[in-house]
């Protein structure tokens, strides 16, 4: 995934648009399939760092909001989810110590209270779960930007 980065952010329309605000939410398939569950979180870390490396001098950073994974209704994989989502606000809160703008968005916990109406499968969500995934998003980007040239708001630890 990151090698891609480079090529992306500096052709096409990434090149012209340099974009505000970045959406992550990635995971979700390694940890299903147990690909280097254990360095997941660290992954997500390189991933945000090596976008950010492609903005330049004069550009302006964007936000960038990296999501906890949605639930996975397999038992035997249920604990990697909740592993890597309980990893992942230690590593964005090492980016925020470097001063970069990430938040961390729980995409977890109401998929998790309501899997049944809102699950297509044990992996995916199905549109209703898709609509709460979204609502997520915007109340985190509303709150990121609640008063202009803010920090990011604390961790919910």
């Amino acid at each position: 995934m990151t090698a891609n980065v480079p090529k992306w952010w500096n052709a096409g329309r990434l090149a012209s648009t340099r974009p505000n605000i970045v959406l992550i939410m990635l995971g979700t398939n390694d940890i299903d399939i147990n690909d280097n569950v254990a360095d997941a979180p660290n992954r997500i870390k390189k991933l945000v760092n090596t976008i950010l490396a492609q903005v330049g001098p004069s550009d302006p950073h964007p936000a960038i909001f990296v999501a906890q994974i949605p639930p996975n209704g397999s038992a035997d994989r249920a604990q990697r989810v909740v592993d890597f989502n309980n990893a992942l606000p230690a590593v964005i809160a090492t980016l925020r110590k470097e001063r970069k703008d990430v938040t961390v968005v729980d995409q977890f916990s109401l998929i998790n209270a309501n899997r049944g109406g809102l699950m297509r499968d044990a992996l995916h969500t199905n549109t209703a779960g898709n609509g709460v995934l979204a609502s997520q998003w915007v109340k985190a980007i509303k709150t990121r930007f609640a008063t202009p040239g803010s920090p990011p708001p604390p961790l919910d630890r």
